[in-house]
C-alpha cells in the first residue's frame, strides 16, 4: 500500500512538474502585421449570459519616462488570451471582424505614437498632460470599436463589414511610419 502511494504520489509530481508554465508572454500577444489571430488565441471563459459568439479583450497601453529631458516612450496593442473567448459555434468570417477589432487597437496605438512623437519638448509637460493625451486616444479608441460593431452589426453585415476592414486597412498603411511597439 505504501508503495503503491508513493508511485501515485511521484506521478503527481510529475505530472505537476511537466506541465507547460504560463508566463506572461503567452497571455498578451503583441500585434503584428505577420501575424494574425487564430481560434485557439481565445483562450477564456465564454459569457453565456450574451447571444455574442465571441469577444476580443484588446488593450492599448502607454508608459513613458523622461530621463535627462529626453522622452522614452512605449505605446503597445496588445491582445488578452486569457480574457478573449468563443463560443463553440464560430467561423472564420467572425474570427476576422475580431481580427479587425485588434487591428483597430494597433491603429490607436499608432495615432497616439504620432501624437507623442509630434510633441514639442514633452519632458516639461506635467505627467497629467501626457496622460490626458492618452486618455483622449483611448476614448477615440473605445468609441471606434462600438461604432465598427455597431455597423457591422457584430460582422453581420458582410458588406459594412468589407468596407470597415479596407478602411482600418487603409488608415493603418497611412500610418505605417508609426508601428512597432516602441519608440
Amino acid at each position: 500500500m505504501k508503495n503503491r502511494m508513493a508511485k501515485l504520489l511521484l506521478f503527481i509530481i510529475l505530472a505537476l512538474t511537466l506541465q507547460p508554465a504560463d508566463s506572461g508572454s503567452e497571455r498578451y500577444l503583441t500585434w503584428a502585421a505577420e501575424e494574425k489571430l487564430s481560434w485557439n488565441d481565445f483562450m477564456g471563459d465564454p459569457d453565456i449570459s450574451t447571444e455574442m459568439k465571441a469577444h476580443t479583450n484588446s488593450k492599448l497601453k502607454f508608459r513613458w519616462t523622461c530621463d535627462n529631458n529626453k522622452l522614452n516612450f512605449t505605446v503597445s496593442a496588445s491582445f488578452d488570451r486569457h480574457t478573449s473567448w468563443k463560443k463553440a459555434d464560430v467561423t472564420d468570417h467572425l474570427l476576422a471582424h475580431e481580427q479587425l477589432h485588434f487591428d483597430i487597437t494597433e491603429l490607436y496605438a499608432r495615432k497616439l505614437r504620432k501624437a507623442v512623437l509630434e510633441l514639442e519638448n514633452p519632458c516639461v509637460l506635467p505627467g497629467a498632460d501626457l496622460k490626458a493625451l492618452a486618455k483622449t486616444f483611448h476614448i477615440a479608441w473605445k468609441e471606434r470599436e462600438e461604432a465598427y460593431d455597431m455597423e457591422s452589426d457584430h460582422s453581420m453585415d458582410l458588406v459594412v463589414q468589407a468596407e470597415w476592414a479596407a478602411m482600418i486597412a487603409k488608415e493603418l498603411e497611412a500610418l505605417s511610419a508609426f508601428a512597432g511597439k516602441q519608440e
